[in-house]
């Protein structure tokens, strides 16, 4: 009877170190910090250490950077509506809210971006515009991903904003920033 408890609890043990060792590794990458509240968000966002984040208690981050006097902000948002068509057709609906924005110009429109690395890598679709706002000239660049999942299909958006002379400034980390980009 003892050797049968024995070897339920020996193979109950390995059991819980093949779970542990088939784990995924959810730290931030190096001179990174999570930045989407693990609660309330179904995604892991990692900005660099040095940015400023506020997740509150909904599925929406922002993050934020200011060097010298050029700011820059990145989000990420599930999309409120219900999505039923296409990128592209969301895209049109957009470009109507933008109106706001003087001097409006589409620089790249639906190309593809990768979001992600390795496993968690997935097909998204840029858009990358600049306008004028309180006499600022922008640019920003919005990356829309569509996720499946069993309560149906939801779009997100990952907006990055910058001065026009701070865009590509900036550009370099955005992009290591979408590679860390994952849904849980």
């Amino acid at each position: 009877m003892k050797m049968k408890r024995f070897l339920a609890f020996v193979l109950a043990m390995v059991a819980m170190l093949s779970f542990a060792a088939c784990a995924r590794d959810y730290s931030a990458p190096d001179g990174y910090q999570l930045a989407s509240q693990e609660e309330y968000c179904d995604y892991r966002l990692f900005v660099p250490s040095a940015w400023v984040t506020e997740s509150g208690k909904t599925n929406y981050t922002m993050a934020a950077v200011t060097v010298g006097g050029n700011k820059c902000t990145l989000s990420v948002a599930e999309i409120a509506t219900a999505y039923t068509g296409t990128v592209d057709g969301y895209w049109q609906t957009c470009l109507e809210d933008y109106g706001y924005l003087s001097n409006f110009t589409a620089v790249e429109e639906g190309a593809q971006a990768l979001v992600g690395s390795g496993e968690n890598a997935r097909n998204g679709y840029r858009y990358v515009f600049t306008g004028d706002f309180d006499g600022k000239s922008y640019q920003c660049m919005q990356v829309f991903l569509i996720k499946e999942g069993v309560m149906g299909v939801s779009l997100y958006c990952i907006t990055y904003m910058a001065t026009v002379e701070y865009y590509a400034e900036q550009l370099e980390t955005v992009n290591n920033i979408l590679t860390y980009f994952y849904f849980k």
